[in-house]
């Protein structure tokens, strides 16, 4: 993934900013170290912080760069840390957890670039800034929209008519829980969390529900260990 494209904003000049690789490597390693330092981002990350990371980072690279450009390139990693999540639960798939690599068989592969083409940059490759998305995504730090109450979105705080989500960590985050869950069904957790976050939001919107939906989701595979 060598650019990103920022949503909205200009960088130095009438050009539209673009995230290159060193960029959004700085940007993540800026919010692990906010994290290290200690702060709480069971909302999701605060407007200073995304103030400070943008500062940091228009110092770093001579660019002018907003907290906002900074919160919605934060999503786009959050919405990678999601497919790569899904991706290492594909069944035949093996985790190479010294180079971060999802691995998959080259006949299994191609079926699978064949069906879902845009994959192809997350399988059987080093994932870029693995290292960095777990330390931000992977215990339930910063879901939602990946940053949370300093714009309201599923961090605690509601935005465009939406009404924001628990955060999943607060029910898989639990030293008990966690002690009897496994990493891969934490993330399907977690995932699964957000999945039921947004039917929640749309029963509510349209007042309606399907006669069958309760049933058809408690007869799930798993559910119950999930839930107990």
């Amino acid at each position: 993934m060598a650019e990103m494209a920022a949503d909205g904003g200009h960088g130095g000049g009438n050009h539209p900013l673009r995230w290159t690789s060193p960029m959004s490597g700085f940007m993540l390693r800026r919010f692990v170290e906010l994290i290290a330092g200690g702060v709480k981002t069971d909302k999701g990350f605060k407007e200073v912080h995304l103030n400070q990371v943008a500062k940091n980072c228009s110092e770093h690279f001579g660019l002018s760069i907003t907290g906002t450009q900074v919160y919605n390139h934060l999503r786009k990693w959050r919405a990678r840390w999601v497919k790569i999540s899904k991706l290492r639960d594909i069944s035949g798939s093996l985790w190479d957890d010294t180079n971060y690599v999802i691995s998959l068989e080259e006949e299994h592969y191609l079926g699978h670039i064949k069906d879902h083409p845009k994959d192809v940059e997350y399988l059987n490759v080093p994932l870029e800034n693995y290292v960095q998305m777990l330390a931000i995504f992977g215990s339930g730090i910063a879901t939602g929209s990946a940053t949370g109450a300093a714009h309201g979105e599923d961090g605690g705080v509601a935005a465009h008519g939406k009404e924001p989500c628990k955060d999943a960590s607060s029910s898989i985050g639990k030293r008990k829980r966690a002690s009897l869950m496994s990493e891969e069904e934490v993330l399907v957790m977690s995932n699964m969390s957000d999945a039921v976050c947004e039917v929640a939001i749309a029963i509510k919107s349209t007042g309606e529900a399907h006669p069958k939906l309760y049933n058809s989701v408690m007869e799930l595979p798993g559910l119950a260990r999930m839930i107990y």
